[in-house]
């Protein structure tokens, strides 16, 4: 009898996915894949593993400094040409202050944080404070009212903490 066997041939697959904030796409996130290696994503948002064979488990983590993702990991087994798709969000921070000259509050107050950070001015009680400022944002903050000198003038940094406390004194 004839033989009509042939040799097995392994199926690969690919394994992608996108990274958005929700609406648009995130560049440069680090897809670690395990034992498939890592991707990063490219100005689309897109990343891919190719040549993955079929029934290889996966366990996905995203990484970018500056954001967390959602979901935190994507764990499958593939099975077919599959999608892994993630949301990345800004982690943001506070930067908080008061401006009290003898120990009162000083209303009025523009305090400039840097050419990223739009100028804020103190209220009533002599506080200021910028919004979510994004992990790694470098600031100078600057105090100014006319008629007034202050102490420290000038505070700068890099801000990797979530919240930045910072009392200026004339």
């Amino acid at each position: 009898f004839p033989s009509h066997d042939r040799p097995a041939t392994a199926q690969n697959f690919t394994l992608c996915g996108r990274v958005t904030d929700g609406v648009n796409a995130v560049s440069g996130v680090l897809v670690n894949g395990g034992s498939l290696g890592a991707a990063t994503t490219d100005a689309s948002g897109n990343y891919c593993f190719t040549s993955v064979p079929f029934g290889t488990a996966y366990n996905l983590v995203p990484t970018k400094t500056g954001y967390s993702f959602s979901p935190i990991t994507a764990t499958g087994t593939v099975l077919g040409n599959t999608t892994a798709n993630f949301t990345g969000t800004v982690q943001g921070f506070t930067i908080t202050g008061t401006v009290t000259p003898n120990g009162l509050p000083l209303p009025g107050v523009t305090v400039s944080g840097g050419p990223s950070l739009t100028p804020q001015v103190t209220n009533s009680s002599g506080q200021y404070s910028f919004g979510v400022v994004p992990n790694g944002t470098s600031y100078a903050l600057t105090p100014s009212l006319a008629g007034y000198t202050f102490t420290p003038s000038l505070l700068s940094g890099t801000l990797f903490a979530p919240l930045v406390a910072i009392r200026i004194v004339t």
